[in-house]
């Protein structure tokens, strides 16, 4: 596994590590630390692995803008916990893995692939988050059979295919929030240190699937032939966003009726239909305007929408900034 980072004009290498298949090390648990410094801002960050699980904890602080370019050549299924300050990120061509995260949120989600780049606005506050990577072998050891939701991830995994565990990012729980403090300040020293730290990325993984259970009240019995085709939907919405869609064409297309395909879709993916659609436009025109190949008036008609203004009230709403404002930082 090799993962690079760069500045956006590729002029210099601020990063970079190749780690053993499965976060393997010869002996044990690896430790490094790194850190960058740019006109825009700077960063810290401390990093630890082992087999099964890497672990990334870091602070930044943003003067100005700052756009990276990231390149990772493996799939990537990652724990995501933004302490405070917020930042986006998404591979290119794939509208489908792009999010933003905003103080006190997190998601599990899982990456194919990573050609794209990391987007951290200029903010007052640093920007804290931690990130664990899990390999697919030890994702499936711990959760394989445990659930409907855990085995609908899986599937995903084992598909190749863009996922998010919660449609929408879930606050940060009180109990999520000390054990975080546990993985960062932890002192212990060698085999403790792997054992006490794996204890606890089990534990926040349990708390991430538990918040998910709790964040639906009362979830839809599905049966195995409806949710493939709600995956179907969801695999088309992802294909053509720039398309106008009714709720009787996709529910036509489904072979469901409307009132079992929005039911259904909530159920499985924690969003509704047209949410979903207008997160996927959104999250591919954030990619274009930091690609900077389109005018913003081009990008609103591709992603599908009728106006620049409607394009950019959406887009403010969801990122907290113009698409001017992020086109030119």
């Amino acid at each position: 596994m090799r993962f690079s980072l760069r500045t956006s004009d590729l002029q210099e290498l601020i990063y970079e590590r190749e780690l053993a298949p499965d976060y393997q090390v010869l002996s044990g648990m690896a430790e490094t630390e790194f850190g960058f410094d740019m006109v825009s801002g700077n960063g810290r960050y401390r990093e630890l692995w082992f087999e099964g699980i890497h672990i990334t904890y870091g602070v930044s602080h943003t003067i100005h803008d700052i756009k990276l370019k990231a390149d990772c050549d493996t799939p990537v299924i990652e724990m995501h916990f933004a302490i405070s300050g917020s930042s986006s990120a998404g591979s290119s061509g794939n509208p489908a893995s792009w999010a933003t995260f905003n103080r006190g949120e997190h998601n599990l989600f899982y990456m194919p692939y990573f050609d794209g780049y990391f987007y951290h606005p200029r903010q007052k506050e640093p920007s804290e988050m931690l990130e664990i990577h899990l390999s697919e072998k030890f994702l499936k050891r711990v959760t394989e059979g445990h659930s409907q939701l855990t085995d609908r991830f899986l599937a995903a995994v084992e598909n190749k295919r863009a996922s998010f565990l919660h449609g929408k990012n879930r606050k940060i729980t009180p109990e999520m929030q000390m054990v975080l403090h546990q993985i960062i300040h932890c002192d212990k020293k060698g085999t403790l240190k792997r054992f006490y730290i794996e204890a606890k990325v089990l534990e926040l993984l349990m708390l991430q699937l538990e918040d998910y259970h709790s964040g639906i009240a009362h979830p839809e019995i599905l049966l195995r032939s409806d949710v493939e085709k709600l995956h179907h939907v969801k695999t088309m919405l992802e294909t053509n966003f720039e398309d106008h869609y009714s709720l009787p064409t996709l529910a036509r297309y489904s072979g469901m009726n409307e009132f079992k395909l929005k039911k259904g879709f909530k159920s499985l993916f924690g969003t509704t239909v047209f949410g979903y659609l207008r997160d996927i436009r959104l999250r591919e025109a954030y990619r274009q305007l930091l690609d900077g190949q389109s005018t913003i008036q081009e990008i609103a008609e591709y992603c599908g929408y009728s106006t620049p203004q409607y394009f950019t009230t959406a887009f403010r709403r969801k990122y907290g900034i113009s698409p001017g404002r992020l086109r030119n930082g």
